[in-house]
Formats: structure tokens, C-alpha cells, sequence
């Protein structure tokens, strides 16, 4: 197992120049920022074959990937898709198989075609852009640290995709950031208007909102978008709503997926 020491500007040379040492396993990184009582900040780049495949603060495994392709793909913090991922997990894949998760997830379409190399080449570029790039000013660009590569086979077994080429996530995440300072500062001039920080957290003004406004059309297309991106769920007004049967009725549900089954038994139980 061989470990490396980079300095500041090294570590994007690095991987290109040990590409080929890292095969299929995980390089973990442990990069140290300006302040050494900071300590040092883990990060772990999975690998398949040469090919980068995942990027987080730990190896890959199915919590941390599902934590992470819900950042990508809204649709997944739905409580419909949560449910769902739950029955996968606690009754019908006990092992947490990370390869049979995903293939059910895409056949119940809670991951469409596409959707997911979509989601890790952006986990991988985000994470280029934060710690190969990191534009804050009283940061250094790049931070060096210590490194080391650890072989796992595991991960041939796992890889739900082939992964990405490394010279390409190089190349977007420097052309990002080439780009991107100028570009910034003014978005978030007009933003800061508004906004004071990119931490705030949302919340309606029901005083003001949108959902008194005599035009309907206009409501609806303002949340259109947002709710395509599972962003906001929507809410049946009570007086549309069908009133409740007060004599139980017979549900007779059949289908040959025994995911289905264990979901559609999990609801009608409710």
C-alpha cells in the first residue's frame, strides 16, 4: 500500500501522474487546511478499474450514496420515494446489496434512464470544485495533505456504473473555476437583494403568499417547475376531497413484483 505526500498545488498532478496505480479500491485522501489545529478533512475517491466512480468523506456504500444522489435528484426526499427505499432496505434486501438496490429503485422509476451517471458525475465535479478549487480568500486554492491507495474487489461486485475518465472532471472543474469568480460575484450581487446568505432556509410568507392571488394559472405556473423537481409537494384542498367510506371495503391487489406486493400490503394496512 503505498502512501503519498502533496503540497498545495499537487494533488490534481498527482492523481494524473498514480492514475494508474489506482485500480479498483479507494484512495483516501486527508487533506489539512491552513490552521493545523483544523486538523485534517477526509475524502475518499472510489475507483473501478482506473475509472473514478464516487466521491464522498468515506468509502461507498448504499446510505452515503443514497444521501448523496438525493441531492441530485430531488425526487428521491418525496416521502413516496423514501418509503419505498426503506421497504427495499429493511424487508427485501436485508444485506443492503448496493448493486440490487439501485436496479429496483430504476425499475419502480424512482431513478429514470440517465439519471444516475448524471448525479455522480456531478458528486464527482462538486467535490472537485471544493477541494481541488476552493475559491473562498482566505483559503488556499488547494490544500495538500497525505494520501494512500487500498485496494477492494468489493467495489467490482457494487459499481452500479463504469465510471468517468479523470481527465474530463479535471478539465470542467478548472474551466468552473476560471469562469466562475466573476460570473459569481455578480449573480450574487442581484441575489443578495433578496437573500442575505446562502444558508437561509426558505420559508412562506402565508401573509403574501402566492396561493391568494386571484389568478390561478399564474400560481400554478409558478410552482410548475419546483414541483416537476419534487422540490414542493401539493396539497388537495379538503372540499375536493372525497369523504371518507365509513364501512371497511376489500382491496384486492395483484401484481408478480414482490417489491410491489410488500409496498402495496405496507399502504392498504394503513
Amino acid at each position: 500500500m503505498s502512501h503519498f505526500l502533496f503540497a498545495a498545488a499537487e494533488l490534481a498532478p498527482l492523481l494524473r501522474q498514480q492514475g494508474r496505480r489506482f485500480t479498483t479500491g479507494y484512495l483516501h485522501l486527508h487533506l489539512r487546511g491552513e490552521d493545523p489545529a483544523e486538523g485534517t478533512e477526509p475524502w475518499v475517491l472510489t475507483y473501478y478499474h482506473g475509472r473514478l466512480l464516487f466521491s464522498a468523506d468515506q468509502p461507498l456504500n448504499a446510505p452515503i450514496l443514497l444521501r448523496r444522489l438525493s441531492r441530485f435528484i430531488p425526487r428521491l426526499n418525496l416521502d413516496w420515494p423514501q418509503r419505498v427505499i426503506r421497504v427495499l432496505q429493511q424487508r427485501l434486501l436485508p444485506d443492503n446489496s448496493l448493486a440490487e438496490l439501485l436496479e429496483m429503485m430504476t425499475e419502480l422509476g424512482l431513478i429514470k434512464p440517465g439519471e444516475l451517471e448524471d448525479a455522480l458525475w456531478l458528486n464527482l465535479l462538486t467535490d472537485f470544485d471544493r477541494y481541488l478549487f476552493e475559491c473562498a480568500p482566505h483559503r488556499s486554492r488547494e490544500r495538500g495533505g497525505t494520501c494512500y491507495f487500498e485496494v477492494q474487489e468489493r467495489v467490482a461486485q457494487e459499481a452500479p456504473i463504469g465510471g468517468f475518465e479523470l481527465e474530463p472532471l479535471l478539465q470542467e472543474a478548472a474551466r468552473r473555476h476560471e469562469c466562475a469568480p466573476h460570473r459569481s460575484r455578480e449573480r450574487w450581487a442581484e441575489l443578495k437583494v433578496a437573500i442575505p446568505t446562502l444558508l437561509a432556509v426558505p420559508v412562506v410568507n402565508w401573509e403574501c403568499a402566492p396561493h391568494r392571488s386571484r389568478d390561478r394559472l399564474e400560481v400554478a405556473s409558478l410552482f410548475a417547475a419546483w414541483a416537476k423537481k419534487g422540490l414542493v409537494s401539493l396539497q388537495t384542498p379538503p372540499e375536493l376531497r372525497q369523504p371518507q367510506r365509513r364501512t371497511p371495503i376489500t382491496l384486492l391487489a395483484v401484481d408478480d413484483s414482490v417489491v410491489m406486493q410488500e409496498i402495496l400490503r405496507q399502504y392498504l394496512s394503513q
